[in-house]
């Protein structure tokens, strides 16, 4: 029923980033998930038609198929069609994510044309929107689409949805790479660029698609522009493939960090010089793990460009909170290079570290893993990020100086970075927020994402007070 795992958002963004869109749609039509391929035959399908992810609100799409007696082209017969909705709505109550709806824009309306099924599953699920592949029929009418919604298509940065209705209007998503620090850094934004910045940064050896689409949707719904990148030496920003690997053991036992390649202060830059090429002059910076580390170093090497910071499950120097014996062990254990194994290997890590508290979301783990390391599987560049969490030093005097609206959220069952880091990082910044949440471990888990999401509006806002207070002193 919920049909072949290979199809996801995660396979259709990739999809969309390797200008093979049409493919993607075509082979999951003739799918077990989809089993209509006498749609595919019917489209003149091209990649100059399609357009998306897109995140719609469902109340704007037309069904073209439901059960006997309601409006549409394509009956089914009512117990076929409770049958197939109620198995659907089962297995996204499980944990599994519908692959993304196929609509198509004409006369201004938009039509289900494929996930009719999936579509009702996820209304009585709760849900209010879903992600979806735009098809138009012909160039012209995608472009007059793309100047409706402020959008563009070039070299440098292509279009990956749009969110179609709902409380702020058509919120942008876009994504492309720009120079920043010397380098390259693949990034995506959500939101209207007019609204506050907010940049997620995430952490060791993981790429910006672990912030999760909808955690950066509900931001954006909460009027930021939120920008998300990968870090350098991960998914498609550069890797420093020429550099030497670094000393580890060195660096542990003598404390002879001479081959690091870089530190986390060089990371900061980056994040920093990204900002400048995106035309950010100051932004609310949200730092996961090794994400928490560089918003930090942003704040303490770059403080008027950071209205507000937040530190999650990180720490201030790597002797605050370090990692427990088996966590350590699975951080440091050597990464399969065969594709399924990796992948395996990913997922058994991200169970070992995750949240006991919390059911453990395979599926969007699987998932996740299976995108990044088709995006860039790079082992050497995560030993690389490594050494410059373990040379950098200690942050908490720097830290003790800033004058910064501050948020430190931390599981009290992180096995990775311990309680200990959290309460070092609150401790340090004058005047922080201090969250934490019980049987939470070393991610984020989704019961939770709208009140970590409530916490970083409200940290803003209180920035944003305290700005315009002290403009007016």
């Amino acid at each position: 029923m919920t049909g072949d795992g290979s199809f996801s958002l995660a396979s259709a963004r990739l999809a969309a980033e390797e200008d093979r869109l049409a493919e993607w749609v075509v082979d999951f039509l003739a799918s077990p998930g989809s089993d209509n391929a006498p749609l595919a035959a019917a489209f003149g399908f091209s990649d100059s038609t399609f357009l998306g992810p897109v995140l719609f609100e469902l109340d704007r799409l037309t069904p073209m198929a439901g059960p006997d007696g309601a409006e549409v082209v394509v009956p089914v017969a009512r117990a076929e069609w409770e049958s197939d909705v109620g198995a659907m709505e089962h297995s996204i109550e499980e944990g599994w994510h519908p692959p993304p709806l196929l609509v198509s824009h004409r006369d201004g309306h938009y039509f289900l044309e494929d996930g009719n099924h999936r579509c009702e599953s996820l209304r009585r699920s709760g849900a209010t929107q879903a992600w979806a592949i735009l098809l138009f029929g012909d160039v012209a009418d995608r472009d007059r689409f793309l100047q409706e919604h402020e959008m563009r298509i070039s070299d440098r940065q292509a279009t990956m949805g749009v969110r179609v209705g709902g409380p702020t209007g058509g919120e942008v998503m876009t994504r492309g790479t720009a120079p920043a620090n010397g380098i390259e850094i693949a990034y995506e934004t959500f939101g209207d660029p007019g609204d506050p910045a907010l940049v997620l940064v995430m952490g060791l050896g993981v790429q910006m698609i672990v912030w999760p689409d909808e955690f950066c949707a509900d931001l954006a719904g909460r009027g930021f522009h939120v920008v998300r990148f990968d870090n350098r030496d991960t998914g498609l920003s550069t890797h420093f493939d020429d550099a030497p690997d670094p000393d580890i053991v060195a660096a542990f036992l003598e404390e002879d960090f001479s081959t690091a390649p870089y530190l986390l202060s060089d990371m900061a830059d980056d994040t920093v010089g990204l900002m400048d090429a995106l035309g950010i002059g100051s932004a609310h910076v949200v730092g996961a793990s090794m994400g928490g580390m560089i918003v930090q170093a942003v704040a303490i090497g770059h403080p008027d460009r950071v209205r507000s910071l937040t530190s999650i499950m990180s720490t201030p120097s790597p002797q605050d909170g370090p990692p427990t014996d088996s966590a350590l062990e699975a951080l440091l254990s050597e990464t399969p290079g065969d594709r399924d194994a990796a992948i395996e290997t990913s997922v058994a890590t991200y169970r070992m570290i995750g949240s006991p508290g919390y059911p453990f979301d395979e599926a969007w783990v699987r998932e996740i893993a299976t995108a990044s390391y088709d995006r860039n599987h790079d082992p050497r560049g995560v030993a690389r990020q490594f050494m410059a969490i373990i040379s950098s030093g200690d942050r908490k005097a720097a830290l003790a100086e800033l004058s910064v609206p501050a948020l430190v959220i931390h599981g009290e069952a992180d096995p990775l970075v311990q309680l200990a880091g959290g309460e070092a990082t609150a401790k340090a910044i004058p005047g922080a927020e201090f969250v934490t949440y019980p049987g939470v471990g070393h991610d984020l888990p989704r019961e939770l994402w709208v009140d970590m999401v409530d916490r970083i509006a409200a940290l803003a806002q209180r920035a944003q007070a305290a700005s315009a207070e002290a403009a007016t002193a």
